[in-house]
């Protein structure tokens, strides 16, 4: 919220660069959050609730690319930027809400501990189901899937209208094709989790998103001008791998500390790889002249993703996985 006022009122790029990377960084912990919070709160409906709040970002994330020129427009960029600061406003009032919750529900529990005995089975499994998440096969599959599907995407967002225009469409049909792009991840984050969260190995999921951005890639890269539709149509569908994620943070994890090391690694990971993906292909582009080398490029992410996402989709659960904590040494 305060990077998105503050970065609108820059004078210089890198106080730009500076404040908006704080407003990723807020949109970065809550999307770490989220999944814990499911798990919590909806132990017995993972599926229903991850695809609610899947579709509720991908409208979000498709309203803005809608909305954005036209706003910039009439009123100049400055307000279309720190206009969307009132969502962050909204959003907080409801995580305010779990916080003061949350504390009062930890002050009751802490006076409990206090008058449990020491040896109550509750207090002592705690200390022997810790582990370290990156010790586990399954969390570094989830973060490498993550990262891959994250880097496309963003790519897309970024550089698809430019791909576009370069192709032969005109700037305002590149714009509206890529909120057109944005849409298009509502049905995947609909159905995506719920179906992800009865099947036992979701790969087959993966393996329909990620032949629907290869086919995407291969058509930008033979034919750009046409059929735009369709490349992004398939484009659009392609990042359906992400709900999937989601739904698998908690299908993965039996407790809700398992989900926060989870989703805290898995998308700490994936968003620190994935924000290099538009500087790569902006590189790549400026260095070529074309986006041949770049849509190659995005290519072989989508090979790197299927691999590491036949790790992720294991029915394996994390805290089997990532090895016990070494014990405390003794006092001397």
């Amino acid at each position: 919220m305060t990077g998105e006022v503050v970065r609108s009122t820059s004078t210089s790029a890198a106080g730009f660069l500076g404040w908006s990377v704080i407003a990723l960084a807020g949109m970065g912990m809550g999307n770490v959050l989220l999944p814990p919070v499911v798990k919590r709160y909806f132990p017995d409906r993972i599926g229903v609730v991850t695809s609610i709040y899947s579709v509720t970002m991908s409208f979000s994330t498709a309203l803005p690319a809608l909305l954005a020129l036209p706003v910039a427009e009439r009123l100049g960029w400055r307000t279309a930027l720190s206009v969307w600061a009132v969502v962050g406003v909204l959003a907080a009032v409801p995580w305010v809400v779990v916080v003061v919750r949350s504390a009062a529900a930890r002050t009751h529990l802490s006076g409990l501990l206090r008058r449990a005995p020491a040896t109550t089975p509750a207090l002592t499994s705690r200390h022997r189901s810790g582990g370290r998440v990156w010790r586990s096969p399954l969390a570094w599959g989830m973060a490498i899937t993550f990262a891959m599907n994250s880097l496309d995407s963003y790519v897309m967002f970024a550089w698809l209208p430019q791909i576009l225009v370069d192709g032969g469409t005109s700037a305002h049909a590149a714009g509206v094709w890529l909120s057109v792009f944005a849409i298009l991840g509502l049905p995947p984050a609909l159905i995506a989790p719920i179906a992800a969260s009865r099947m036992r190995n979701p790969i087959g999921l993966v393996v329909v998103f990620v032949t629907c951005w290869a086919v995407s890639y291969v058509g930008l890269l033979v034919s750009p001008g046409g059929p735009v539709w369709l490349w992004v149509l398939l484009g659009g569908i392609g990042p359906g791998a992400f709900p999937v994620l989601l739904a698998l943070i908690n299908l993965r994890t039996r407790t809700s500390a398992g989900a926060a090391s989870l989703s805290g690694f898995t998308q700490g990971v994936g968003y620190a790889i994935a924000g290099t993906g538009p500087l790569l292909v902006g590189a790549l582009y400026d260095a070529t002249g074309t986006w041949t080398a770049a849509l190659l490029f995005l290519l072989g992410t989508l090979v790197v993703l299927l691999g590491a996402a036949t790790v992720a989709c294991r029915p394996v659960m994390l805290e089997d996985t990532w090895g016990p904590r070494r014990p405390a040494a003794p006092p001397a």
